[in-house]
């Protein structure tokens, strides 16, 4: 499917065979994301030591053979503090031989333009073969907050669009510690219980007025009451 849609190679799984990748052309700019369930505050923060995990440190060696003029490698905000950061560390002893780093520990998709309530930690590795170019890097500066501040009611469907199926009615508990809404997090109302809770049904609860938070990689994370529902405090 990706070479009909594309017209480009697919070279299948990415660890099958690393060494495949230094027959190839090296591209000017290279994004990888190793999968980050094992690092994310809601998952157990086993890191390199669980079933996906060690791809975060081993994702370099694919870099080293690829080569590209540019890496970005991305992964959960709380990736540097899994292991006592020796992952990250890893990764980045590895690297360093070839490419220079330019690291931002908790970058938010809302300061971008993106109504999500995502935070990741993201490398950019410049390749040291543009001399002093690598050392050049910035990040882009952060967007304005707009007024009003953009939420999750910007991007809501209408109560009607959604299926009866995904409508929830349980025990939730409305929190006692009532906050205003602060932009580009999520803003929390009520719990069904301790932790995230199942995909299909989760724990915490959370206004429209706050920022959703990105989905997980088995679904969603939390829920949202009705559109026309009104905060009465309780």
């Amino acid at each position: 499917m990706w070479e009909y849609l594309t017209g480009t190679t697919c070279y299948g799984n990415t660890f099958t065979n690393v060494t495949r990748y230094s027959k190839i052309d090296h591209p000017m700019y290279l994004k990888v994301s190793p999968e980050c369930t094992y690092y994310c505050i809601g998952g157990d923060q086993t890191g390199s030591n669980s079933l996906s995990g060690w791809q975060l440190p081993d994702v370099a060696l694919v870099i080293l053979e690829v080569e590209p003029l540019i890496a970005q490698i991305e992964n959960s905000s709380n990736a540097p503090k899994v292991n006592n950061g020796d992952d990250v560390m890893t990764l980045k002893q590895r690297l360093s031989a070839k490419y220079t780093f330019h690291i931002n520990d908790c970058m938010a998709s809302y300061d971008y333009g993106d109504n999500v309530h995502s935070e990741r930690w993201v490398c950019i590795a410049v390749h040291e073969c543009t001399g002093e170019y690598s050392k050049t890097f910035k990040f882009p500066d952060k967007l304005k907050v707009t007024e009003p501040p953009y939420c999750a009611r910007d991007i809501a469907d209408p109560d009607c669009e959604v299926p009866k199926s995904l409508w929830r009615v349980d025990n939730a508990q409305r929190l006692r510690k009532h906050c205003e809404p602060i932009p580009g997090h999520v803003h929390p109302l009520a719990r069904a219980g301790s932790g995230m809770g199942p995909s299909d049904n989760p724990n915490l609860i959370s206004s429209w007025e706050g920022a959703t938070p990105r989905p997980t990689k088995i679904g969603g994370a939390i829920r949202h009451p009705k559109l026309e529902w009104i905060d009465t405090g309780y």
